[in-house]
């Protein structure tokens, strides 16, 4: 059969729709992988980020220039000192270091509950299937913030019992330092 059709040598004109949903992927993925993918909203939930953050502090982090103040915990302030073993030591970027470590260069999902006074997203965030912000209180490197929720209380509780993070000296709570230091 010499002189068939295109078709039949599987040389088949592309078809339009397939092409534009493969660029259109093409597009998410290139932007998720560059930190810039911005997700409008999630069934059930508030707006939605995700991609690669850059940490500002134990309860706050950057995404391609959206900051996110992680919900219902609350970390030490970067300049926020601690006491462990009758010796000084800088709390708030211990804090800041343990969530560089546990979001491990990983893309991260956050699903928005609110904005702060400050213009932040308020908002739950996920690397994979865990809770960074339950993680943080777990690991004691950040209370639970009861003026805004109450669902980390019992891994605040866990936390203090094990004496983990800043559980195993003494700290200041991070809300009481703000006060002292900028009146609010």
């Amino acid at each position: 059969m010499t002189g068939g059709t295109e078709k039949q040598h599987g040389m088949n004109r592309s078809n339009p729709l397939l092409v534009v949903l493969a660029l259109a992927a093409f597009v998410l993925i290139l932007l998720n992988l560059t930190g810039q993918l911005h997700l409008p909203h999630l069934p059930g939930g508030g707006p939605a980020l995700a991609g690669h953050p850059r940490v500002v502090d134990g309860d706050t982090l950057d995404l391609a220039g959206t900051r996110i103040r992680l919900f219902g915990i609350d970390a030490p302030e970067s300049a926020q000192s601690c006491e462990r073993d009758g010796a000084a030591y800088a709390c708030g970027q211990a804090a800041k270091h343990y969530l560089e470590q546990l979001i491990g260069g990983q893309p991260v999902s956050c699903r928005a509950k609110d904005h702060d006074r400050y213009g932040r997203e308020v908002a739950i965030c996920t690397v994979g299937n865990a809770d960074i912000n339950a993680a943080m209180v777990r690991a004691g490197w950040a209370v639970a913030y009861r003026q805004y929720s109450t669902a980390y209380v019992p891994l605040e509780e866990e936390a203090r019992q094990s004496r983990a993070g800043l559980w195993a000296g003494h700290f200041e709570p991070p809300s009481s330092w703000r006060r002292e230091q900028h009146g609010f």
